[in-house]
């Protein structure tokens, strides 16, 4: 018997952007990202990754750095 692989699903950056919006609008935005870093698929050890990139700040400096980021064009809105 073969293992099902996984299907990978991409969403449109747009649909993505108003998901999370929504998202925080529902959660708040400690809650919306708790939700999405459950729920999110990838590879290897997440908690170990975001708590090597975020330590020592709080949820919101996360987020401050993140707004910064894409002011400078660093990532896309």
């Amino acid at each position: 018997m073969s293992t099902p692989t996984p299907r990978v699903f991409t969403l449109p950056p747009d649909l993505r952007q108003r998901a999370w919006k929504a998202l925080v609008k529902a959660l708040g935005l400690v809650d919306a990202t708790r939700f999405v870093m459950a729920v999110e698929s990838g590879e290897g050890d997440s908690v170990e990754k975001y708590a090597k990139l975020w330590e020592g700040m709080t949820l919101e400096e996360v987020h401050h750095e993140i707004l910064k980021a894409k002011a400078r064009g660093e990532i896309s809105p």
